[in-house]
């Protein structure tokens, strides 16, 4: 077939295939994601059939994914999924320089292309599932090579045919040949699906074993729950092992997860994940040391295993559908916990959610990593690579096969020693959907200082967006990261039972970066610890509510309160605040143990230090120092600070500064430090918000000299924000801002310089405009 001529010449001119070296199984996903895309083929991800009817010759199927169950009529099925295999294997990489290449009935050996690299073929039982197979495979290793450390497992089987059982592509191990085949298959004659459904009890489901759900599935068998967990990847862990995300980025210590960590650190049969960083965690050593405790402890886990519809008693949840291995089941419980990332059990069960930011719903970009063997140790890589809708299923697939053939995957020239050895299963998401809670924490309720919490745990982090268009968020998060400059300032988030628990709806609980928390303070509430110490503190609340047969929001606070602070999960010396001064030449940052300045003295005497000024700013707008500042306003090397807590309280005397400031902008010379752009865009924010009638004509200016230059990005999407409100102010004249606003093209983000990696947003940026005629 000519997609399959196409497949094989991209092969051989990339240089995937040669004679010179094996091939590059790591190239796979982005070629073939570059034929589906070239040769415009139809497929959406994270879609599953759940039915199947046949009537008048037709087949009738029942389909589900992220855009909920639609029935799909067709003539023909072709069924790929593996049946009918004659055996199964669960490979492996490992870093080993005293073995040599072996094959028998139990396993095979071959070298790789570096001197200590080799690759194990391992085979398993046929109806071993995922969980069973790595245990072995590990204990092989144990037991087998002893001077050989795993760096790398498969995600999935391979499977072997006899000629008999071929079944469409799936005999085929030639690439090109298996996509050729696929193309020629007609469909299976006779396609059966089991409509049995087979029915289970439990006390508690755990839907998503990632960060959160892992550490929740452990704690509640621990605690004699008889638990459930069903995961739609192929291992636990979620973002630190299917998304290959090796280390912690702050975070609050304490918790069972230190536990598990201690564990995992103990481990010797696993390579090292960069030896540079030695508390960085090998997806495998982690996946090891869940998949044992949830053992031990009686849980039942299923991977591969996708819920697609939610049983429930009155406004009750009691229940779930789902699918695994080709089967449906049906299963009683007390409690769901909705721990995959996304709320979809929340949403599935009817509960309100939220995304994004309120101008036009935009999260955080997401990444996905890739290992590369060394030597002696792994290590990942990872930029940010866009912005994704997990929750439109159509947009998702598109996002992710145009992702794979970005450059830092889609090579011109591959070889085996080069790049990377392989690409993460799931792709590393800041943000997405959130639940609509009993209450949501919002960037206000830190600047108000989280009156009358009582936290289960505390989150900690600085406001790590990673995004970049600034302007378009609220005035409350534009105030703190832009004007304040107080993005490095990093502080704690308390979470509480309320902001776990969706709204109107019981017998469900949210864990991870899904809990109701607004966009504006997601960043501080998503970090690796703390979804993990989320974890636990539901498992533990939900065990007191199991056990006493009472709602979760009637459980004991303080008799929680104590079992957590027991493990450490909640713990007050986290309840902490630091700003980020400065970092050392090994790059430690240097930090001061500061939230606010208290009074009046100190705050003056920081204005005056350069790298102190942000505090000092945030602190004069909160005891509300009008008069003060106004006296302050004369001094010239504090006056620009000054002004801009005068202009956040309201006050226009600070207007003579701020417009001098507007009118000597520099336009992001390259040489420019962030923090004189933060002061720019300030100013021209700032202008808007005083309703500043005499900067409308420059700022008008600042916005024609920065259009089509992403250097200039900042400037534009500022100038944008404030032209908005002035044409609401009626500043500006409609024809003239129809004008401006069709004026805007190729508007380009850039996310990593290095991998070549911009997004247009052109259209978002004139919707934003729009919004309001």
């Amino acid at each position: 077939s000519k997609p399959a001529m196409d497949l094989l010449n991209e092969f051989e001119e990339r240089e995937i295939i040669s004679d010179t070296h094996k091939p590059v199984i790591a190239a796979y996903p982005s070629v073939l994601s570059k034929i589906v895309i070239d040769n415009n083929l139809n497929i959406l991800f994270r879609t599953v059939i759940v039915g199947v009817e046949k009537n008048d010759s037709y087949y009738y199927v029942k389909i589900f994914n992220a855009n909920g169950l639609k029935t799909v009529k067709c003539k023909n099925i072709i069924d790929t999924t593996s049946r009918n295999f004659s055996k199964k294997s669960l490979n492996a990489v490992v870093l080993t320089n005293k073995a040599s290449e072996t094959e028998n009935e139990s396993f095979e050996l071959v070298s790789g292309e570096n001197e200590n690299v080799m690759y194990l073929k391992y085979y398993v039982a046929i109806d071993d599932d995922f969980q069973t197979a790595r245990k072995k495979l590990y204990n092989f290793i144990r037991n087998k090579f002893k001077n050989a450390k795993l760096a790398q497992t498969a995600y999935e089987f391979e499977y072997y045919y006899d000629k008999t059982n071929i079944t469409s592509s799936d005999y085929y191990k030639n690439p090109v040949k298996s996509f050729d085949a696929g193309f020629n298959y007609n469909g299976n004659k006779e396609f059966c699906f089991d409509e049995e459904i087979i029915e289970e009890e439990y006390d508690v489901v755990v839907c998503g074993l990632g960060t959160a759900g892992s550490v929740c599935l452990v704690n509640s068998a621990e605690n004699e729950l008889k638990t459930l967990g069903l995961e739609t990847e192929a291992m636990i862990g979620g973002t630190q092992t299917a998304g290959q995300v090796l280390g912690y980025y702050y975070g609050a210590e304490g918790g069972k997860f230190e536990e598990i960590d201690a564990e995992v650190y103990e481990n010797k049969v696993f390579a090292p994940a960069n030896t540079v960083f030695p508390e960085r965690i090998l997806p495998d050593a982690k996946v090891e040391v869940l998949e044992n405790k949830a053992e031990l402890y009686g849980a039942d886990l299923k991977y591969r295993a996708y819920v697609y519809d939610v049983t429930k008693k009155d406004n009750r949840v009691v229940g779930l559908k789902y699918l695994y291995n080709n089967k449906r089941y049906a299963v009683k419980c007390k409690y769901v916990v909705d721990s995959t990332g996304e709320a979809d059990i929340c949403y599935l069960a009817g509960a309100d959610t939220l995304r994004g930011r309120k101008s036009d719903s935009k999260v955080q970009p997401f990444s996905i990593c890739t290992l590369k063997m060394n030597s002696d140790n792994v290590e990942s890589y990872y930029c940010d690579n866009g912005y994704i809708n997990p929750n439109s299923v159509e947009e998702y697939t598109n996002t992710l096969l145009n992702t794979y053939v970005q450059k830092m995957f889609l090579k011109e020239k591959y070889d085996n020693r080069s790049y990377f050895s392989v690409i993460a299963p799931m792709p590393g998401m800041r943000e997405g959907r959130h639940i609509k809670a009993i209450k949501n924490i919002s960037f206000k309720d830190y600047l108000d200082g989280f009156k009358d919490v009582k936290p289960l745990f505390y989150a900690y982090s600085n406001m790590d967006t990673h995004g970049s268009e600034h302007a378009f968020e609220n005035d409350v998060y534009i105030e703190w990261a832009v004007v304040s400059r107080l993005r490095k300032k990093v502080f704690a988030v308390p979470v509480s039972i309320e902001n776990l628990i969706p709204s109107g709806v019981e017998g469900i609980i949210a864990a991870g970066r899904c809990i109701g928390v607004e966009h504006d303070i997601s960043p501080c509430v998503r970090m690796k610890k703390d979804m993990q110490k989320c974890g636990e503190a539901v498992a533990e609340l939900l065990t007191f509510a199991v056990k006493n047969s009472i709602p979760p929001l009637e459980v004991d606070y303080i008799k929680i309160k104590n079992k957590l602070e027991k493990s450490g999960c909640l713990d007050e010396n986290n309840n902490k605040s630091e700003f980020c001064i400065g970092k050392l030449q090994d790059g430690t940052k240097i930090c001061v143990n500061v939230d606010y300045y208290k009074d009046v003295d100190s705050i003056y005497n920081n204005f005056k230090n350069v790298k102190t000024a942000p505090v000092a700013i945030i602190s004069a707008v909160r005891l509300n120092l009008v008069e003060e500042l106004k006296k302050w306003l004369s001094e010239e090397d504090i006056a620009l600070d000054v002004a801009y807590a005068l202009a956040m309280l309201g006050d226009k005397s600070a207007l003579p500064v701020i417009r001098k400031r507007v009118k000597e902008h520099p336009l992001m010379d390259t040489s420019s430090s962030r923090d004189n752009l933060l002061c720019d865009v300030a100013a021209i924010y700032l202008s808007a918000k005083l309703r500043d009638r005499e900067s409308v004509d420059d700022i008008i200016n600042i916005f024609e000299i920065s259009k089509n230059n992403y250097l200039r990005n900042q400037y534009l999407f500022f100038s944008i924000h404030a032209i908005r409100k002035f044409y609401i102010n009626k500043f500006i004249a409609k024809e003239k801002y129809i004008s401006l606003t069709d004026s805007i093209n190729n508007i380009k983000i850039c996310l990593s310089e290095k991998e070549d990696i911009y997004e247009d947003i052109t259209e978002q940026v004139k919707n934003y405009m729009k919004e309001v005629l």
